[in-house]
């Protein structure tokens, strides 16, 4: 969602003469709307997370944060897909949650292998959403954890 890296990735795909790609400037959750995005250095390109005060990460970058301002959508209003068969990684710093309830119909209409980046406080959860929607988790690499419905 970020301009930049937004910006980046169009370069790339051009330099690569991709065109067969479709790419959203906009981040993910279930809300659509505004928000506001931070991260802790200027110079990082990546690493940018959905602001919410409650987040524990803010603690350890008191000073400094740097915020944009990004569109926000809900993924089940982006990807209409139906008995397809599909891959999506979400590494999103403490949002999956939110990116999971955003993408429910896509994730139960579909065939999925799903990656998401979990960190330990918030696995009980993730693991708990994605159960209830018919998923089973296959295995992780380090907070990389890989599920399917089929």
């Amino acid at each position: 969602p970020i301009i930049e890296n937004f910006n980046q990735l169009k370069e790339n795909m051009k330099n690569n003469n991709f065109k067969n790609v479709k790419i959203y400037n906009l981040a993910l959750s279930n809300i659509k709307k505004k928000i506001i995005m931070w991260v802790q250095n200027k110079d990082k390109t990546g690493g940018f997370s959905v602001y919410n005060k409650q987040d524990e990460e803010l603690k350890k970058y008191a000073n400094n944060l740097i915020y944009k301002k990004v569109s926000c959508d809900i993924l089940d209003e982006i990807l209409i897909f139906k008995n397809k068969k599909i891959v999506i990684k979400i590494d999103v710093e403490r949002h999956e949650k939110n990116v999971i309830e955003g993408a429910i119909n896509l994730l139960k209409k579909n065939n999925v292998l799903l990656q998401v980046e979990i960190f330990k406080s918030r696995k009980k959860d993730i693991f708990k959403i994605l159960k209830k929607i018919g998923y089973k988790f296959i295995k992780n690499v380090d907070k990389d954890h890989y599920f399917k419905n089929y």
